[in-house]
């Protein structure tokens, strides 16, 4: 096992740096987000009242009413009623929104004609449409009772719109564990195509170019063992640093969500990633067959990245265009990201379910096959040549 030692020493003295990078990159990551990931959770919701000034120009009985419903709502300011006062208190955020009761308006609304309130808001402000909201749900309800109940007195109808309007409905936002442990089980496996990308191209591809070399080659072929031997135990090599690499990224899942992990689900998580770490290594290869060492690093991080980001591991795919998703076909992350999406959502794995998952597995497989078959015609032309 000479070769597949040599391997190993290679990669311990050139790749191994390189890829402990990005594995203590993903890990701090992932260690990150699942610390924070379920914190700061609202579980409920409490409306907040907004900073509102009322000017009573009017100061009848009806506008009295309006004013004292609104300021029972809000967080009531005082301002003075000329211009200045008026654009001081908006620009200096003193008020939220300010309503102005012009003179004559409680009669003329009871007696139906129309009369319009003046209102000074923070533009597109949500403070002004929670406002207008308010002050137009009184004004309807008075209005209702006033048509509807007209033998009611104004006090008898005041009381009424008061008592309808106090009515509260408590909101209490539900978290769903189970949905919260699969989306953070989906960003993982989603998110882990980018560093396994980028490892085992800065892994393979770096002692594959080394021992691909024309110099070490020709030594190579001069060993008492033949080619064949060789290349056995060299791909013995990319196939038991691929294998430890996977087990090594799937240590972390089955700690974090063991009891998530141990079922159908798990394990067509760990399916798809093992048949994605087989891509990522026929690339490797091939790029090792192709490419100079200095041109492996910068290499990885196009493909990781640029594959990554097209491919919908940074980006749900919920999220990208039809243009992209047209574009990401061509890019394998794009169907591993889409296999685990599926694998996520199920709850019941049968037939029909598993179906779409394992059609988008052999696609990734079709991938790796392309990508080896692609190294092995440059390899025999690189042979023919030499």
């Amino acid at each position: 096992m000479q070769a597949f030692k040599l391997y190993f020493k290679i990669f311990k003295r050139s790749a191994l740096a390189s890829m402990m990078i990005y594995v203590v990159i993903f890990g701090v990551i992932m260690i990150m987000y699942s610390s924070t990931a379920g914190n700061n959770v609202t579980t409920s919701f409490t409306a907040e009242k907004c900073k509102v000034a009322v000017i009573n120009n009017d100061n009848s009985e009806f506008s009295d009413t309006l004013e004292n419903y609104i300021e029972k709502r809000s967080a009531s300011v005082k301002i003075k009623n000329d211009d200045q006062s008026i654009k001081d208190a908006m620009f200096f955020r003193k008020a939220e929104y300010i309503l102005i009761i012009p003179d004559g308006y409680g009669e003329a609304f009871l007696n139906g004609t129309q009369m319009e309130l003046k209102t000074k808001t923070i533009p597109n402000s949500t403070s002004g449409i929670f406002m207008d909201l308010m002050v137009n749900n009184y004004l309807k309800t008075f209005k209702l009772y006033k048509t509807g109940a007209s033998n009611l007195s104004f006090d008898q109808i005041a009381a009424n719109v008061k008592s309808d309007l106090a009515i509260n409905t408590k909101v209490d936002l539900t978290k769903n564990a189970v949905n919260d442990q699969l989306s953070l089980q989906n960003f993982y496996f989603d998110f882990l195509g980018y560093p396994l990308i980028c490892v085992l191209i800065l892994g393979v591809a770096i002692v594959m170019n080394i021992i691909n070399a024309k110099d070490v080659k020709r030594r190579n072929f001069c060993s008492p063992i033949n080619s064949t031997k060789f290349s056995l135990q060299i791909f013995l090599g990319n196939a038991v640093l691929a294998i430890v690499i996977w087990a090594l990224f799937s240590i972390y899942p089955l700690i974090v969500f063991r009891s998530k992990m141990l079922n159908f689900q798990g394990f067509f998580f760990f399916l798809n990633s093992f048949i994605f770490v087989l891509v990522c290594l026929s690339l490797s290869f091939l790029i090792g067959n192709i490419a100079s060492k200095n041109a492996v690093n910068p290499i990885a991080n196009v493909l990781g990245l640029g594959g990554a980001f097209l491919g919908g591991a940074f980006v749900p795919q919920s999220m990208l265009s039809d243009t992209v998703k047209n574009i990401a076909v061509i890019d394998p992350i794009f169907w591993f990201v889409k296999a685990n999406d599926i694998i996520g959502s199920q709850t019941i794995f049968d037939a029909a379910t598993t179906k779409p998952i394992l059609s988008n597995m052999l696609i990734e497989l079709a991938f790796a096959a392309a990508f080896l078959a692609i190294a092995l015609v440059i390899i025999k032309q690189k042979r023919t040549s030499n």
